[in-house]
């Protein structure tokens, strides 16, 4: 049997589960696949709609990824970043 997750207490008083310090959080975890997919992938090509792809065996065909290329989700934290600069500067 598996032991309960350790929570933390965080601002508010509301309880979490306790996050290791100092791990790196993918995009993949900071976008919700509903925002990229609509995006144009600019490293495999996939058009909005479609799941990026990697390229398979020589010889292969292109296997599908479980999450998008960086390229193709990190330009949304970015974006949210400057229109939440914006807002405030405004």
């Amino acid at each position: 049997m598996a032991a309960p997750a350790r929570r933390v207490r965080l601002e508010g008083g509301a309880a979490g589960p306790a996050r290791p310090t100092g791990r790196k959080v993918p995009l993949h975890e900071k976008v919700a696949r509903r925002f990229w997919i609509r995006r144009r992938c600019p490293l495999c090509g996939a058009k909005a709609g479609q799941d990026c792809t990697d390229p398979g065996e020589p010889g292969g065909e292109a296997v599908q990824r479980e999450h998008g290329h960086d390229e193709r989700i990190a330009p949304i934290p970015k974006e949210r970043e400057a229109a939440t600069k914006a807002k405030h500067a405004a």
